[in-house]
Formats: structure tokens, sequence, C-alpha cells
């Protein structure tokens, strides 16, 4: 929090808010006792409720003293030997945050409203991209069985006077459904009809 006026000679700057790379990493940590951060078996934690925005509050400090803080900021990696530890550090957040992009791709459609959920606000294209690619891919798989549900319909309201075209539909809802139980048990049916009609 920002308290206006003059500042102490001495202070630590604490970063209350998360770059949106780390907030999208962080979801990657799962929900509790289901932890797996493999993008294939990855859940999002459910306890997040969308990247919040940085305060319009700032404090702007003199080039010099800037300068110093950066160099003695260096100085102290380079002292105490922790480069190799901070950069193993940014990795591991980097590939957790392509992971969560992976498996956001990859999700069911039943997290839908979860995803909408931890993602609102959120804004880096990559990760727009992510949700775009999963919305359209079950707006696609959701066409393919509303039209093999049709295909059926249909096929079940000609079956009594037209087998042959009843067939054809059947056989047309079985290529995008091809696993339906009922669809393959109706070809079945009808093919056994016909053949019994010859």
């Amino acid at each position: 929090m920002f308290y206006p006026g003059e500042l102490s000679r001495y202070f630590v700057s604490h970063r209350v808010y998360r770059s949106e790379l780390e907030y999208v990493s962080l979801l990657g940590r799962g929900r509790p006792r289901n932890y797996d951060d493999s993008p294939a078996k990855m859940t999002l934690k459910n306890n997040r409720f969308g990247y919040k925005k940085t305060s319009t509050n700032s404090v702007r400090l003199a080039f010099p003293l800037r300068e110093k803080y950066v160099v003695g900021y260096y100085d102290f990696i380079n002292v105490s030997k922790i480069q190799v530890d901070l950069d193993r550090a940014k990795n591991f957040v980097m590939l957790r945050y392509f992971n969560v992009l992976s498996a956001i791709r990859d999700m069911p459609e039943k997290e839908y409203t979860l995803i909408n959920q931890v993602l609102n606000g959120v804004e880096t294209e990559e990760v727009l991209q992510a949700v775009d690619y999963f919305q359209s891919k079950w707006k696609s798989i959701n066409d393919i069985r509303s039209l093999a549900n049709e295909l059926r319909s249909e096929a079940l309201s000609y079956e009594q006077h037209d087998i042959v075209l009843a067939l054809k539909m059947m056989t047309m809802a079985k290529k995008l459904r091809p696993g339906g139980p009922f669809i393959n048990k109706k070809i079945e049916e009808y093919e056994s009809i016909l053949e019994g009609k010859k």
C-alpha cells in the first residue's frame, strides 16, 4: 500500500502484485490433494478469481538512487553466488507457465466455467490464444455432436418407410460418432432387415 509523504531513508519495497505470467504459472500448482504439474494431468487452482490489476499509485526514485540500488543488487548476487539458483527458479516458473497454456488447450469441457473464472483479467496474448483454442475446440465438437444427433433422428423418422435412406443417414451419423452404441445397433438392425429382403 502506498502512503503519500516523504520516504524514510531506509525502507523495504514489497511488490504486492505478481506479473500476469507469474499468476498464470501459479495456477498450475493444482488443487489440494490433486497435484500433478504435467500438462496431461494438470488441474488449475480453483480458489483464484482472476488477475487483479496493479495499483496506479507509484513511487519514483531519483536516478542516482535507483542506479546505486541496481548496482548493489547485482553485486549481492555475484558475492552470494546465487545467479544459478535464480535462473533455475525463473526457468521453473516459465516451464510451469507453458504447461498451464498446454493444459488449458486440453481441458475437458466441464472446466469452461473454471477457466473463465481464474483467467478473468488476464490479457497476455499467449493465454488468450490458449483460451480461444479451448473454446473453439469444444464448439466444433459440440457442432459435430449436434449434427450426429440430427442425422440419427432423421434416420429414425425414415426407418418405417425407407430403410435404405435410414441406413445411409445412420451411417453418416456413425462417421461423426463412431463409438455411438445406439447408432451402431441401428445400423446392424437396418442391414439385417435389408439382408432379409434379398
